[in-house]
Order: structure tokens, then sequence, then C-alpha cells
């Protein structure tokens, strides 16, 4: 139930309670390392466990704080936010979601858990609302131009923070329906 689908289901399902900085609205995946970008006890995640092989930090909607906190209610004594069935010792496995699709009636050919990353990719882009450098590093992709990448470094932080809570607004939107406006009757014209 995240809003934050376009976060790569293999570190979502991983996440761990004290990854989550509620206060900051910030999801750190996976803990690993001490990170400079806070200044309590929290580790940033481990450069060699990501994509692109770089820090990557997670801006939380309000929406998003919500659910982790409704979460934390759940499996807060847990070390994972989402753990096994079999084992609270252990997270989720990176097929729950797949599997919990497929029992909704969704095939393979019409959506997988990394079909949301691609959902979320396309909406942001066709929104006109977010530059696709800020939705790139949402997706924690690099440039494929190897030259603009050298010197292109910024991460788009407060571009990605807005956009973080327009995607769950829009998903709040989308799940209550459009609002229907009266029209005068002709009668009435």
């Amino acid at each position: 139930r995240s809003r934050e689908k376009w976060l790569d289901p293999a570190h979502l399902h991983l996440a761990q309670h004290k990854q989550i900085v509620h206060k900051q609205h910030l999801l750190v995946p996976p803990l690993n390392q001490p990170s400079a970008h806070h200044a309590s006890n929290l580790t940033g995640p481990d450069p060699s466990k990501t994509k692109m092989r770089k820090p990557h930090h997670v801006p939380l909607s309000t929406q998003a704080v919500e659910l982790f906190q409704q979460a934390r209610a759940l499996t807060g004594a847990y070390r994972y936010v989402f753990p096994s069935v079999r084992s609270t010792a252990r997270p989720m496995s990176d097929n729950t979601i797949n599997a919990g699709l497929r029992r909704l009636g969704y095939t393979t050919d019409e959506m997988t858990a990394h079909g949301f990353r691609a959902m979320a990719s396309t909406l942001l882009n066709e929104s006109g609302k977010w530059s696709p450098d800020a939705i790139e590093r949402a997706l924690a992709h690099g440039d494929t131009d190897k030259v603009r990448a050298a010197y292109h470094r910024g991460a788009h932080w407060q571009e990605r923070v807005a956009m973080a809570q327009w995607w769950s607004d829009h998903l709040d939107a989308l799940r209550k329906g459009a609002d229907v406006i009266q029209l005068p009757s002709r009668a009435a014209q």
C-alpha cells in the first residue's frame, strides 16, 4: 500500500523501521554504512547495494509517512516493516508483491511489482509538472550520457519532495474518483 510505488520493490520489501525518518519524511534503504546526511545515528544506504552504486534517499509524502506509522503499529516489534510470514526475523520475499497481484487477478502481462515504477515514470513524465532529471533521480537512474553524468550530480531533492507529495495526492484522487459537476439542464437555459 505504499504511496512511493516508484521505489524499487527490491528495496521496499527490505525496509526496516529504523530506516524511516518520520519527522523528515525520509526513507533510507538499505542500511549498512554511516551517513553524513543525518545527524542522528541512522545509517545511509550501502552504495554497493544500489543500482547506480551511489546513496539513494527517498522523500516520503505525508500519506506514506502515515502508512508507515500504521505499519509500525502492526510490525513495530519486528526489525522489518514487512516481515516474512514464515519468520519475522526475515523480510517478506521480493516475490510477495507479484504473488499478491496474481491473487488480485492481474496477469504478468498486466502488472508486476516493477511495473509500478514504469507506471509512475510514465505518469510523472506525462503530467508535464516535473523535470525528467528529477524523475530519473527518483528512480535512482543515472544519466546515459557519460559526459553529462560526470558533471550533472544534482539530486533534485526539493523537486523530488514535491513530486512525492503530488504523486500521493494524485493516487488519492484516482482512488476517490472524479468530482461530478452538475451542469444546467437545457430547459433551465
